[in-house]
């Protein structure tokens, strides 16, 4: 459905800019303008999916950079 599309690209766009501020909740719900309460939902159903609490850094930054190459590939 439209409502879960746009779910799902709010999550990927969650998780990019979580990433892209090395995981800091404060500067993402910034980054996003959106409260951190709005936020955290979001970062605990990431966590759900890619179980991101108990991955290292470089795990992150592979993500990231993955994520980074779809962005060049769409633009």
């Amino acid at each position: 459905s439209a409502a879960s599309d746009v779910y799902k690209r709010q999550l990927y766009k969650t998780l990019y800019w979580y990433l892209r501020m090395k995981r800091n909740v404060a500067q993402t719900a910034a980054r996003l303008r959106i409260h951190r309460n709005t936020l955290l939902p979001r970062i605990a159903r990431i966590n759900e999916l890619l179980d991101l609490d108990e991955k290292d850094g470089m795990e992150c930054e592979r993500i990231l950079m993955g994520m980074e190459i779809e962005k060049l590939k769409s633009d």
